[in-house]
């Protein structure tokens, strides 16, 4: 993880010197973007949960910093809010988690938790605990239902999708969860949710960035579909193959984003596909990196996704459970779509006629120095690391390279048993591809892309309008959000606590000031003198109680002292009535 973070940021900056060279705030952003790594080896370096809180917390303040980045534009500054805020209940989520954590381990150190036996691991607590921490990285890892953070976060500057929001922060999730192994092995139902979960979430990402326009939105609905390929192979046990993911996702996906930032960078900041075309002659080595790129999303063989993507498909093939089932069966599926929409980009971006304006086109030149070097130093990791660390981490010697820092399915065992697997069934990957390809082809005159078959009319719907989740969100749950806060603001807040709060004192200094002060003082010198034979008689009556607790005490004689007591205070008040209210008729 250390190396992934530091060599993505170490290209991103260099990357950076080009794109952001004319930006006012050019400092700062770069200023962003070390605190931003600080966090994230913070986050990856813990040895307990409650310092990878604190990097989760420091990842999450940076993000929003950097998605809001250029906040003279209103769509950035929602976006960071949104951020913000779905981030915010992942980290009450992740709260609750270290709480029922600490409860029954006593202790929130690594080392000292995994060690625990099979009895304290089983418990409730630790039941309760393993659902938290998922809710937590479905949150920061943008899954199904908390997702809607993630393609809106595209409104900060490119450097800023590559690093934050496909290489790293989006895999912090997995990565808690990868840590957290040795405790969610044991909890079969959370296992089967994680599954099934991350299978839907790769059918969704991939089919809703068939029928998106911006460049930037179409690579993110493919990183909330890569992402749910890694809570997959968590949710099948497979950890090592998550992480494994993770490691060559990063690379080709950072390579993904920052090829679309030379082309928005040359275009003049237009991200609509519709209105590029013909870029090929343009930026040759662009169009390269962004096909290798594409590729390796893709799953092609010998790239480094084919290593990853296909070591995931066959682990939970072969795990033999409904839940896993369902996951392969979705993220088969979804190679589908994700070839059909890597294609589809690649066409409109690079080698369909170009439909733009006329003065963007005259001034399109290659990336710079430093964007050229950083892409294409990602480019080598991109297609060899999947094959150089594919024996290490999953292969035959991970049980010796992971040794016991995570959960390992015996994944030595699957790797011999996978010889075992229909010949078909391990190629179906690539025919997916090849029909993903196929059906770009039939379609490649249909410039919108869309199925005017009324049969399909309702999936078209439901993929355009991104499975109506904004939608639901605007519609009601803002509107319930709202009523609740306007029923706290104005009933109770502005209410009970006002009217019986500050207000509550207010009043009775507004009416003692009417009712008694003004009577008090009413400019009447022979009342102040009834004033002030008031006074004289309480001290008077006060000298006199504490004079006879002196000489007498109150242990005498119970009854005198209450008589005694009594008749003052009798007298006192008969005082009072008669040199206040008593007056001659």
């Amino acid at each position: 993880m250390i190396f992934i973070i530091l060599s993505i940021t170490l290209l991103v900056q260099i990357y950076c010197l080009d794109y952001m060279w004319n930006d006012p705030f050019f400092t700062k952003f770069y200023a962003y973007l070390s605190l931003f790594a600080f966090f994230m080896l913070f986050l990856v370096s813990s040895n307990n949960y409650l310092q990878i809180f604190l990097g989760w917390e420091g990842v999450g303040l940076v993000s929003f910093m950097l998605i809001s980045f250029w906040n003279t534009r209103k769509d950035a500054i929602f976006a960071g809010m949104k951020a913000m805020f779905i981030n915010r209940i992942g980290d009450i989520f992740f709260i609750f988690g270290i709480i029922m954590l600490f409860s029954k381990c006593g202790t929130l150190n690594f080392n000292e938790i995994f060690t625990l036996n099979y009895n304290t691991l089983n418990s409730k607590e630790i039941y309760f605990f393993g659902f938290f921490i998922v809710f937590a990285a479905m949150a920061k890892s943008a899954q199904l239902g908390l997702h809607t953070w993630l393609p809106d976060a595209m409104e900060g500057p490119t450097p800023v999708s590559a690093l934050i929001h496909a290489a790293t922060m989006v895999t912090a999730g997995i990565f808690v969860i990868i840590r957290s192994s040795f405790i969610l092995i044991y909890n079969g139902y959370l296992m089967d949710f994680m599954a099934i979960v991350g299978g839907v979430t790769i059918f969704f990402g991939a089919s809703v960035a068939c029928f998106q326009m911006d460049i930037k939105k179409i690579i993110a609905y493919s990183t909330i579909s890569q992402i749910g390929y890694m809570m997959l192979a968590c949710g099948s046990g497979n950890f090592v193959g998550a992480i494994f993911h993770l490691f060559t996702h990063a690379f080709f996906k950072a390579l993904l984003f920052l090829s679309s930032g030379s082309v928005i960078h040359a275009m003049n900041n237009e991200q609509d596909i519709r209105k590029m075309g013909g870029l090929f002659n343009f930026l040759p080595f662009t169009y390269v990196s962004f096909l290798i790129g594409s590729l390796s999303l893709l799953g092609f063989p010998f790239f480094s996704g084919f290593y990853s993507k296909d070591n995931i498909l066959e682990f939970a093939f072969l795990n033999d459970r409904v839940s896993t089932y369902i996951g392969y069966f979705f993220g088969l599926i979804s190679i589908f779509f994700t070839s059909f929409y890597s294609f589809r980009l690649l066409y409109w971006v690079f080698l369909a006629p170009y439909s733009g304006q006329r003065k963007i086109i005259t001034n399109i030149y290659e990336a710079p120095f430093y964007m050229m070097f950083s892409m294409s130093i990602l480019i080598f990791p991109s297609i060899f690391f999947g094959f150089i660390f594919y024996d290490y981490f999953v292969g035959m010697h991970s049980v010796y390279f992971w040794f016991d820092s995570v959960y390992n399915f015996s994944n030595f065992v699957i790797k011999i048993e996978n010889y075992k697997i229909n010949k078909f069934i391990q190629n179906l990957p690539f025919i997916f591809i090849f029909l993903g390809f196929k059906f770009f082809i039939i379609n490649i005159n249909k410039k919108k892309f869309y199925i005017k078959n009324k049969k399909f009319k309702i999936f078209y719907n439901l993929f355009s309008k991104k499975w109506y989740f904004d939608d639901f969100y605007n519609y009601y749950i803002k509107n319930f959000m709202f009523y609740i806060y306007k029923f706290y603001w104005i009933t109770f807040e502005k209410g009970f606590l006002i009217y019986f709060g500050p207000k509550f004192f207010i009043n009775i200094i507004k009416n003692l000031a009417i009712y008694l002060f003004n009577y008090i003082e009413n400019n009447n010198i022979s009342k102040y003198f009834k004033y002030i034979y008031a006074c004289i008689f309480f001290s008077i009556s006060l000298i006199g109680i504490f004079s006879y607790k002196f000489f007498f005490g109150f242990n005498i004689d119970s009854n005198i002292n209450t008589l005694f007591i009594s008749f003052v205070c009798i007298f006192g008040i008969v005082i009072i009535y008669i040199i206040f209210f008593y007056k001659k008729k």
